[in-house]
């Protein structure tokens, strides 16, 4: 099962930046190795199991990459059906709530919501 999971990890430069985005954030999406990162936060996210964990706390298990690199494997996680939230919430760090993330293969009876409200 992880051989086709991992097949998963990584995300297209087209993914990584939006249109009208400076050509120094194009190159950086080029230049990522999002396979390497998405899988190191979607490992991380699986971690906590069936609790789920929130941002903060894959951030902190990061220290080695600032929250820029972290926070933007989530939504390709997502796209791809890996994480999903699980519609609570936790206080983070700053004292605001963050949304529980949860690998998908723990939360089966969760619907595939958005990671983010809108």
């Amino acid at each position: 099962m992880f051989e086709k999971i991992a097949a998963k990890f990584g995300s297209l430069a087209k993914f990584m930046h939006r249109k009208g985005d400076a050509k120094t954030s194009v190159n950086a999406a080029h230049k990522v190795n999002s396979r390497t990162l998405e899988q190191r936060v979607y490992d991380t996210i699986r971690s906590y199991g069936p609790k789920g964990c929130i941002s903060d706390e894959v951030i902190r298990k990061h220290a080695d990459h600032t929250p820029g690199s972290i926070t933007p494997r989530y939504a390709g996680l997502r796209r791809k059906a890996l994480i999903v939230c699980s519609g609570e919430t936790r206080i983070g760090d700053s004292g605001l709530p963050q949304q529980v993330m949860i690998a998908t293969e723990f939360a089966p009876n969760v619907a595939k919501s958005p990671l983010f409200d809108d």
